[in-house]
């Protein structure tokens, strides 16, 4: 009576591969550069040409050959394909105005991943897939990150998912509140923060020190400090007349070769969810020694140091080292490099990539969306 039932164990699992897929054992997935050894150690979760695992349940950024960009889950793999949500979850999509599902992604047509390694300054380590393959191991250890529930703040019956997000450095932590994600930075004793919008309006006069901590604070004159960037989330500010700024971080960006904000390519990204949540505005002249950093607007004129990290700029910004720009209507001029989602005037810079351009680049290399080419280069209509 044995092999009779094998038999018929057999013969159910090879009709039915839903049933064969779970008996199965777990398999991992690693990334190994083309040309490099696989070597097995103990930071297998770090991006390196040496081979790194991909889990499952776990958060990646990634960009598909046709510049559609994606941050979510890697549900699954078959054969060829990736399954990957397209968020976080379903609060982040509605965020996003975008439909929460599950899509397939064929392994070929993914062009970049990308690994934040610093967060401030939106430095990223991109690998372009068609340097690495895929292999696809046994492995029951590294195949999967479970999320876990968790109440984060004292007195709080609200319990939050956790989810491993693949960084730089390794497996950091996710979880999303009021549809936005935020870094997991341990339990608070704390009450659940108000991220409302703080609605108290303070005026300035003359000379006020940034930066700043809470409401809605409008300064008429000089605004003088390290950073024009609101510490709390809920705070605003509008500085109307000179930002005057040190900020010596915008130093190191010289070190990465220009950082970039998160998906620069994605005009949908930043319509639906950067453009009109900025927390700052200078309407006047913004001077840095080190170079401005926020998600705000400049109308006016911005000189910097070092680079410019910004959301959008109406007039003209000169920088020595980078421009990093969702939207920019002027002029933007950079020692190396502008880079900007949509723009509407001229970059000039040895490099000048503008995803959305009705304009005119100058440099060494200019990238838009119609066309490459070297020293000129233009886009006066939308690419067809």
């Amino acid at each position: 009576m044995r092999l009779p039932f094998i038999l018929f164990a057999a013969i159910l699992l090879a009709f039915n591969p839903v049933c064969a897929q779970q008996l199965a054992p777990p398999t991992a997935l690693v990334l190994l550069k083309k040309g490099h050894t696989l070597k097995f150690d103990d930071k297998m979760d770090l991006p390196d040409d040496n081979g790194f695992y991909l889990y499952r349940n776990c958060v990646y950024d990634f960009e598909t050959a046709g510049e559609l960009i994606y941050a979510g889950r890697l549900v699954d793999y078959r054969a060829d394909t990736f399954f990957f949500t397209t968020a976080f979850n379903a609060n982040v999509a509605a965020s996003l105005q975008i439909s929460y599902d599950t899509i397939a992604i064929p392994y070929g047509s993914m062009s970049k991943m990308k690994f934040i390694g610093d967060r401030s300054l939106g430095i990223y380590k991109k690998i372009r897939m068609d340097e690495y393959e895929l292999l696809v191991r046994p492995d029951t250890t590294h195949h999967y990150v479970p999320s876990q529930w968790v109440a984060l703040y004292a007195g709080d019956t609200v319990l939050h998912e956790l989810v491993a997000y693949h960084s730089a450095q390794g497996l950091d932590v996710l979880y999303e509140d009021g549809g936005q994600t935020y870094y997991f930075s341990g339990i608070s004793p704390n009450p659940r923060p108000n991220r409302e919008i703080d609605r108290r309006k303070h005026v300035r006069y003359a000379i006020w020190p940034t930066p700043f901590y809470s409401g809605q604070t409008t300064i008429n004159g000089l605004g003088l400090g390290f950073i024009a960037w609101p510490i709390a989330d809920s705070a605003r500010v509008t500085i109307n007349g000179v930002n005057a700024e040190i900020f010596p971080a915008s130093f190191f960006s010289l070190l990465f070769g220009g950082p970039d904000f998160p998906y620069m390519d994605s005009v949908e990204f930043y319509e639906n969810r950067v453009r009109n949540h900025e927390s700052t505005r200078i309407n006047g002249l913004s001077a840095s020694l080190g170079g401005t950093l926020n998600d705000g607007v400049v109308n006016g004129v911005q000189v910097g140091g070092a680079a410019c990290f910004i959301t959008r700029l109406n007039g003209l910004t000169i920088t020595g080292g980078f421009n990093t720009i969702y939207e920019f209507k002027g002029v933007s001029i950079a020692g190396v490099r502008n880079r900007s989602t949509r723009g509407r005037g001229v970059q000039i810079g040895v490099l000048n990539r503008c995803h959305d351009l009705r304009g005119v680049q100058i440099g060494l290399w200019n990238r838009n969306g119609k066309r490459g080419m070297p020293l000129v280069n233009w886009c006066f209509k939308e690419p067809l």
